[in-house]
């Protein structure tokens, strides 16, 4: 769709961590599926601590932050 590689998801993933970091959360989990390259990126360049774990076509991240 046109909103696509436009850098929304970047974007709502940054405000979510700083919403997250003002009311004290230190971080949380993403499931992903194993096709979606781009949203991995977004997780992936996030400057968070990030542990991944794999189940069949999914990817959890686990994002910390402080």
């Amino acid at each position: 769709d046109k909103w696509q590689n436009r850098g929304v998801g970047t974007f709502l993933l940054q405000f979510l961590i700083r919403a997250a970091r003002r009311n004290g959360i230190r971080g949380f989990t993403a499931e992903v599926l194993t096709e979606n390259k781009p949203m991995q990126a977004v997780f992936n360049k996030s400057n968070c601590r990030l542990k991944t774990d794999f189940s069949g076509n999914v990817i959890s991240y686990r994002m910390e932050f402080e």
